[in-house]
């Protein structure tokens, strides 16, 4: 199935069930498979739809690296963080305060 198709049937799920934020986070994965430069606003609108969907967060902060944008990065894998731990995905809030550390070590060497 192509990439195109794949964002077809996810949004086709997304509103079947508008209350499931998989969907949503699909559609990033497989627009930041492609390149597409509509991924950070996709996402952006997505967290307001889903505001404790710590993925997207997650998705944004790294992006935000990706840009150079250290101190957003920092802040927003931070909100990540605190909604994963709140949500006892306690193996993925592990992970990006990790993620963070090494982040913040990076800027001060």
């Amino acid at each position: 199935m192509s990439s195109k198709n794949r964002i077809e049937q996810l949004k086709v799920w997304a509103k079947e069930d508008p209350k499931d934020p998989f969907p949503g986070y699909g559609i990033a994965l497989e627009l930041k498979n492609n390149g597409d430069t509509s991924l950070l606003s996709h996402l952006q609108e997505h967290v307001a739809a889903f505001p404790n969907y710590f993925p997207s967060w997650q998705m944004i902060g790294l992006l935000y690296l990706e840009q150079g944008q250290a101190n957003l990065a920092v802040e927003t894998l931070e909100k990540a963080h605190a909604l994963a731990f709140e949500q006892r995905e306690l193996k993925a809030a592990q992970e990006i305060k990790k993620f963070i550390t090494e982040i913040q070590t990076q800027a001060y060497d």
